[in-house]
């Protein structure tokens, strides 16, 4: 999908901040509205055909996590909701677990921004296809059979329970994933770590992986499967 056919809703009730966005935005071709809070972009939502939601969190009346919440109870695959936030309004893990497509802390980073909506039109056989830029530091591996209270899968990573892997946050993850499924090859790809809970489950941690790649050999029925196993988190918590 070209720039030129997506539409972008930008939310934020600082009415320059919005505009300025919007305006950056703009440069690269995307088509833009603006909406001042969570009420207005609700209001457009009901009139207007948007691709993506970039919004704050911190509104007044409706904050950023009721849009979140009203958009995916609509419909958890369209549109992609990202969301920007320079509190500590809500963890990161119940964000994505609510259904938020990214999240960016204030000030964001603009490039990166425009990453994230790159990977947000594109289908999941494309986004996964790029092997990651640079060489995973860490690996996991997990051998379980479904349903394990040990992993959860949501529509754009999974949750995880594991040992003391030293990886934190934005850390790039290669993994491997026998879950013992006669319609899924081993799954084998890289992720980054979205977030991490120490100290859970007798000792062990928890890690949200965002799937970034996924080798050629399982990637097409991975997708299919998990378009089968409907899920509004992104990426879910256990």
């Amino acid at each position: 999908m070209g720039s030129e056919k997506v539409r972008l809703l930008i939310v934020d009730d600082e009415v320059d901040l919005c505009h300025s966005i919007a305006s950056y935005f703009e440069i690269f071709g995307y088509e833009t509205i603006t909406a001042n809070g969570g009420q207005e972009a609700l209001d457009v939502l009901k009139k207007e055909s948007v691709q993506l939601v970039i919004t704050d969190v911190r509104m007044p009346k409706v904050s950023g996590v009721q849009l979140l919440e009203a958009i995916k109870a609509k419909d958890f695959h369209q549109p992609k909701v990202l969301v920007i936030s320079g509190y500590a309004d809500l963890p990161v893990e119940e964000l994505y677990n609510k259904g938020a497509d990214g999240f960016f802390s204030k000030p964001f980073d603009s490039r990166g921004m425009l990453e994230a909506i790159r990977k947000a039109i594109v289908t999941l056989e494309e986004l996964w296809k790029r092997p990651p830029s640079v060489e995973p530091e860490f690996e996991l591996g997990f051998d379980e059979k479904l349903p394990s209270p040990n992993i959860g899968f949501g529509r754009g990573g999974f949750a995880v329970v594991h040992g003391s892997e030293p990886w934190g946050t934005d850390d790039i993850v290669r993994f491997y994933l026998n879950l013992h499924d006669p319609d899924l090859p081993e799954v084998r790809g890289a992720g980054v770590v979205r977030w991490r809970k120490n100290g859970q489950l007798g000792g062990k941690a928890i890690s949200g992986i965002e799937i970034t790649f996924l080798d050629d050999a399982c990637r097409s029925q991975f997708v299919q499967w998990l378009g089968k196993r409907a899920a509004a988190p992104y990426i879910p918590t256990l």
